[in-house]
């Protein structure tokens, strides 16, 4: 790795060790909930990692060279994702009334694509031309996907959405990023406000992807099924 610029601190993180952080808090925090509920200091810890995935989903949209298959592999993996998520958290096989957290990345990256591709025949040419027009067609999106994690019970709902279009939207704005972190967790409560700590992490990105080969990218992907799976056997709850 290159040596940082004159006057640019030693300490920042690549993509990749974000993800590492952000795997390692859920890991913390999922232990918690499922093993030992009776520490709230692995919940907090465990705060740290959804704002630091919202904000890795933002920059994958940006970079991404294939948004479809950014997509496929979203929606595969929350499917995926879902009986090891009713098992930890609910003991169950099935489970309607809570959805895993891939499913509100993959709203929230579907909000990406719809708020920047405005249909012209419905707005016009007001989208080519008038800022606002696209700041409203952009809120428009916004309140329907967050309304869409909540009626589907998502995890984070609402916020969750709607942290990843502060996210995306500010990505060159810290500010306003840490403002939208802030507030979401506000609406989700006290018990969430130990997540804005994530922001010191995400301030120290460097704005490279770091070493990831396919099979490590697929790791990160498959790491939240396979750890929920086996914290359900570790506590029981897998009905045999």
């Amino acid at each position: 790795m290159a040596e940082p610029a004159a006057g640019q601190s030693r300490f920042s993180l690549s993509g990749t060790e974000l993800k590492v952080i952000a795997a390692a808090s859920m890991l913390t925090d999922h232990m918690g909930a499922v093993l030992f509920p009776q520490l709230l200091f692995l919940r907090v810890i465990g705060r740290l990692a959804f704002p630091i995935y919202c904000f890795l989903l933002a920059e994958g949209a940006v970079h991404t060279h294939n948004m479809k298959k950014y997509l496929l592999r979203l929606g595969l993996f929350a499917f995926a994702s879902e009986i090891p998520f009713d098992l930890a958290f609910r003991g169950s096989f099935f489970a309607p009334d809570y959805q895993n957290v891939f499913f509100t990345l993959l709203l929230g990256m579907l909000m990406i694509c719809l708020a920047g591709n405005p249909p012209q025949k419905l707005l016009g040419d007001l989208t080519k031309d008038s800022m606002t027009a696209q700041q409203i067609w952009n809120i428009i999106v916004l309140i329907i996907f967050a309304l869409a994690a909540q009626l589907l019970k998502t995890d984070y709902g609402a916020a969750g959405v709607i942290m990843i279009f502060f996210m995306y939207m500010f990505r060159d704005n810290a500010v306003m990023r840490a403002l939208g972190v802030v507030l979401c967790c506000l609406s989700m409560g006290m018990a969430e406000m130990p997540a804005i700590a994530s922001l010191l992490f995400i301030w120290r990105y460097n704005g490279r992807r770091g070493w990831q080969p396919q099979p490590l990218q697929i790791g990160f992907y498959a790491y939240y099924p396979v750890h929920l799976l086996i914290l359900s056997a570790i506590a029981g709850n897998i009905p045999i």
